[in-house]
């Protein structure tokens, strides 16, 4: 009797070290598994900037005749909906002053361009909608207006009651926002809102879609 006794409180010991040593080995199995997914994930990041890199700043392109001009781009790979995935970003090293324009309080931005993408076309839009058609009265081409698309329109402002006057100017183009604002050439408020459409023009055609 002793001696089954002795057996079956072995047994006992046995199985309370089994169960924790498998938990144990489950979650180092689990974590194994999330290091080697994100040493991938970070592996491919590495690989997309080093991709990026070698590719010239779309922002900057629109800049070519500006001095002191500054590119950076930002990755975003776990990007949520409605974020931009990939932003471009060049700027002339020149400030606008914040002020009140049109009822619309106005914050001190960087003159220069950007260049966001997003997911998808209806992201892109939505991103324009709610971030940037807020920021100002803007003015369309006329083309946009007769076809009844707005998205496909450019959209300009100008800011002539300055020293140096400059136009605010962006459009959609397929999954990518472009921005550019820039100062204008010429003080003339209608020859510097053919110039900031001139612009967008030019450049929408150098524009990748992802």
């Amino acid at each position: 009797m002793a001696r089954a006794k002795k057996n079956k409180s072995g047994l006992s010991i046995k199985k309370q070290y089994t169960l924790p040593l498998g938990v144990v080995i489950i979650v180092l199995f689990t974590m194994l598994g999330s290091l080697v997914v994100l040493f991938t994930r970070q592996t491919e990041t590495i690989g997309k900037y080093e991709l990026l890199e070698k590719i010239d700043n779309q922002a900057c392109r629109y800049l070519d005749k500006q001095k002191g001009v500054h590119g950076i781009f930002k990755l975003y790979d776990d990007a949520p909906k409605n974020k931009p995935k990939l932003v471009y970003k060049c700027t002339t090293g020149e400030l606008t002053k914040a002020k009140e324009i049109h009822g619309k309080s106005i914050d001190a931005y960087q003159l220069g361009a950007s260049v966001s993408y997003f997911s998808t076309n209806e992201e892109a839009i939505k991103f324009a909608e709610e971030k940037l058609n807020p920021l100002r009265f803007w003015g369309v081409d006329a083309e946009g207006q007769r076809n009844g698309i707005p998205q496909t329109s450019r959209f300009t402002f100008m800011v002539t009651d300055e020293q140096t006057p400059y136009f605010d100017a962006y459009t959609v183009k397929a999954n990518a926002v472009l921005r550019v604002s820039l100062p204008c050439t010429n003080a003339d408020p209608v020859v510097c809102h053919a110039e900031a459409e001139a612009i967008l023009d030019r450049e929408l055609k150098g524009i990748n879609v992802l």
